[in-house]
């Protein structure tokens, strides 16, 4: 009897949880699955979640993304997203939130102060596009950004792609709509979108369309306390304009008139704006561009401390470069170089205008990656900023503060010291103080918190609840217990542990 020929055994790693097993037919290396439970679980993993499905359908009607589509339509591909990962998507995405939170909208002029500005232009002279990435952005002035234009930018700044490598595949039209340069993008992206709207804490949707929807859901479910004259359809209601959608909500819910409610906010300073962006795009950059952004962050610093001890408590437009903790601060002194004599403000203004708007167009130039003169900066600025005193007076310690730091000394004065080190690191920076001198003013602190402490006690000591007459006699210290522990002397060891910092 023939005995019949054996199937040949194969021996396959599985692509989900890499055992090895053994099959008897031949199987695509993409397909192996050593059980169909991790058959399953291969195909749900490729399959996007509910929820990135979810907030995809939002993409197109997003404030974020809607600048994100609007922007890949004025560069004419999607591929000015290159390099992104879910990470950076984020970034940008912030970006963008910090942009709008610099709250220089015009609701008269229609205009924003500020924008989020290419390094490398978006269609530039030379043959190569901007990439919409966060290393090649900054929030800047809006008329600089204008008059910067698509002028050529040095190359070891920002990111960009060249015009040649662009596929058509990947190109955008003006007429195309909204959701269509959406699932371009989502094409594009792939994974990395998927990662990104299952990481990202929500998308919203905007102005218009949100209020489209609610006026679409009251009279789908009949909740409205006024009807409209017809039955609108969602698709109809987002194509109005957010005035016209205003007047209607406000009719459905019985009002003559839409609420106007704006917050009374204040644009930021540019000095501030330039300041957080130097920083971080001297975290990313590299060679020149970041040894400028560098430099010009120091001196943004410092004329922004001299900017901030000259404004009152009422507008304190750069109060951020300088913010002691319950002290009293103002270390610099401005010098005009004209008259340092005898200074008067029809000299001292001008000269202190043309300063600022130097330090301001240099930072602009540096976060653009152009070239700028650092020891012409430098120079000019330390001229005219002269050390006053790298002491603050330290200020009576309040019950709060010392309750916020843990009621204890050694909270309170590493609170006091950390709203200090920033300004006395900047002014060493730039070259106004030495290490010693700034040694000394930390022993200095601890002299103005004594004296600040006596001044507390004898204040606690005299209040009006301790003196009384009794029997004919006068009690300067009735019921006087001891004084609070905020205003105890602090111990050598809790003031000594910042020094050793």
């Amino acid at each position: 009897m023939e005995s019949r020929k054996q199937p040949t055994q194969r021996n396959y790693i599985c692509c989900q949880c890499n055992n090895e097993y053994t099959a008897k037919r031949f199987t695509d290396p993409t397909q192996r699955y050593c059980t169909s439970v991790c058959r399953k679980k291969a195909h749900r993993t490729r399959q996007p979640s509910k929820k990135v499905e979810n907030r995809f359908a939002k993409l197109a009607k997003n404030t974020f993304w809607r600048w994100v589509i609007r922007e890949c339509r004025e560069a004419g591909t999607v591929q000015v997203l290159t390099g992104h990962t879910s990470a950076t998507l984020l970034v940008l995405h912030s970006l963008s939130d910090a942009m709008y939170k610099c709250y220089g909208w015009s609701s008269d002029q229609k205009t924003n102060l500020f924008n989020i500005c290419h390094i490398q232009p978006r269609k530039g002279r030379n043959g190569y596009l901007g990439l919409l990435h966060p290393a090649n952005l900054f929030i800047g002035c809006s008329s600089m950004n204008r008059g910067q234009s698509n002028k050529p930018v040095p190359t070891d700044a920002g990111l960009r792609i060249a015009a040649s490598s662009l596929k058509r595949k990947w190109a955008v039209e003006q007429g195309d709509t909204n959701a269509a340069i959406a699932e371009l993008i989502r094409t594009f992206l792939g994974k990395v979108l998927d990662d990104y709207l299952d990481q990202a804490s929500s998308i919203d949707l905007d102005k218009r369309h949100a209020l489209a929807q609610r006026i679409y859901n009251r009279q789908q479910k009949g909740t409205a306390i006024r009807n409209l004259d017809r039955q609108w359809t969602l698709s109809e209601l987002e194509s109005r304009d957010v005035e016209v959608l205003e007047q209607m909500d406000a009719y459905q819910r019985g009002k003559t008139t839409p609420n106007k409610f704006q917050p009374e906010v204040y644009a930021r300073a540019i000095l501030c704006i330039y300041a957080d962006e130097l920083e971080r795009v001297a975290a990313t950059a590299t060679g020149r561009h970041q040894g400028n952004c560098q430099v010009m962050l120091r001196l943004v610093r410092v004329l922004g401390m001299y900017l901030a001890q000259t404004e009152d408590f009422t507008q304190r437009q750069h109060g951020s470069f300088l913010k002691p903790v319950n002290a009293a601060w103002t270390p610099l002194q401005y010098f005009c170089p004209q008259n340092p004599w005898k200074p008067s403000a029809r000299m001292l203004n001008p000269d202190r205008q043309a300063l600022v708007k130097l330090i301001t167009e240099a930072a602009f130039n540096a976060l653009q990656g152009l070239s700028i003169h650092v020891e012409l900066l430098e120079a000019k600025l330390v001229k005219r900023m002269h050390l006053r005193s790298l002491v603050p007076v330290v200020e009576i310690p309040e019950q709060w503060l010392w309750e916020a730091c843990g009621s204890s000394w050694k909270g309170y004065t590493a609170n006091l010291y950390g709203s200090l080190e920033s300004t006395w690191q900047a002014l060493l920076d730039v070259g106004i103080c030495t290490a010693d001198e700034i040694a000394a003013a930390r022993r200095g602190v601890l002299e103005s918190l004594h004296t600040a402490i006596e001044q507390g006690r004898q204040k606690y000591k005299n209040q009006p609840r301790f003196k009384r007459w009794y029997c004919g006699k006068y009690y300067s210290e009735w019921g006087f217990k001891g004084y609070p522990a905020y205003l105890e002397f602090p111990p050598v060891a809790a003031v000594q542990s910042p020094l050793a910092a």
